[in-house]
Protein backbone atom coordinates (compact mmCIF):
# COMPACT_ATOMS: atom_id res chain seq x y z
CA UNK A 1 0.00 0.00 0.00
CA UNK A 2 1.39 3.13 -0.65
CA UNK A 3 1.02 6.24 1.65
CA UNK A 4 2.79 9.71 2.15
CA UNK A 5 5.39 8.29 4.27
CA UNK A 6 6.31 5.42 1.47
CA UNK A 7 4.97 2.29 0.51
CA UNK A 8 3.31 0.80 3.88
CA UNK A 9 2.85 -2.77 4.50
CA UNK A 10 1.31 -5.03 7.56
CA UNK A 11 3.05 -7.96 9.63
CA UNK A 12 0.64 -9.77 11.50
CA UNK A 13 2.87 -11.14 14.48
CA UNK A 14 2.02 -14.78 15.90
CA UNK A 15 0.15 -13.21 18.93
CA UNK A 16 -2.10 -11.85 16.14
CA UNK A 17 -1.21 -8.37 16.14
CA UNK A 18 -0.79 -6.29 12.89
CA UNK A 19 1.58 -4.11 12.41
CA UNK A 20 2.10 -1.25 9.88
CA UNK A 21 5.92 -1.12 8.51
CA UNK A 22 7.85 0.82 6.28
CA UNK A 23 10.96 0.74 4.67
CA UNK A 24 13.65 1.04 7.46
CA UNK A 25 11.40 -0.35 10.25
CA UNK A 26 12.97 -3.14 12.47
CA UNK A 27 10.85 -6.66 12.76
CA UNK A 28 11.68 -9.71 14.03
CA UNK A 29 13.95 -11.70 16.55
CA UNK A 30 16.94 -11.09 14.17
CA UNK A 31 17.12 -7.60 14.16
CA UNK A 32 15.83 -7.86 10.93
CA UNK A 33 15.42 -4.35 9.02
CA UNK A 34 13.41 -3.93 5.92
CA UNK A 35 15.42 -2.52 3.12
CA UNK A 36 12.17 -2.64 0.78
CA UNK A 37 8.11 -3.35 0.44
CA UNK A 38 6.74 -4.54 -3.33
CA UNK A 39 3.97 -6.12 -4.62
CA UNK A 40 5.74 -9.51 -3.81
CA UNK A 41 6.17 -8.74 0.24
CA UNK A 42 8.89 -7.43 2.07
CA UNK A 43 12.79 -7.69 1.76
CA UNK A 44 14.88 -7.00 4.91
CA UNK A 45 18.52 -7.64 6.07
CA UNK A 46 19.04 -9.50 9.11
CA UNK A 47 21.87 -9.69 12.00
CA UNK A 48 22.65 -13.91 12.76
CA UNK A 49 24.75 -15.37 15.03
CA UNK A 50 26.41 -18.94 13.51
CA UNK A 51 27.23 -21.88 15.05
CA UNK A 52 30.69 -20.56 15.78
CA UNK A 53 29.16 -17.31 17.58
CA UNK A 54 30.23 -14.64 14.70
CA UNK A 55 27.73 -12.53 13.37
CA UNK A 56 26.72 -12.08 10.28
CA UNK A 57 24.30 -10.30 7.64
CA UNK A 58 21.61 -12.76 6.18
CA UNK A 59 19.42 -11.12 3.80
CA UNK A 60 15.12 -12.41 3.64
CA UNK A 61 11.99 -12.23 2.97
CA UNK A 62 8.53 -12.12 4.06
CA UNK A 63 5.78 -12.95 1.26
CA UNK A 64 2.55 -11.39 1.67
CA UNK A 65 -0.59 -13.19 1.98
CA UNK A 66 -4.14 -12.68 2.01
CA UNK A 67 -5.59 -11.09 5.27
CA UNK A 68 -8.12 -13.19 7.28
CA UNK A 69 -11.46 -12.00 7.62
CA UNK A 70 -12.60 -11.63 11.52
CA UNK A 71 -14.74 -14.60 10.81
CA UNK A 72 -11.15 -16.82 10.00
CA UNK A 73 -9.56 -16.05 13.09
Amino acid sequence: MDSPSGRTGFVESPDDLLFTVLKGNYVGRQFGRIDRISDEGIALREIVQDDHGVWRESQNSLAFVPVKSTAER
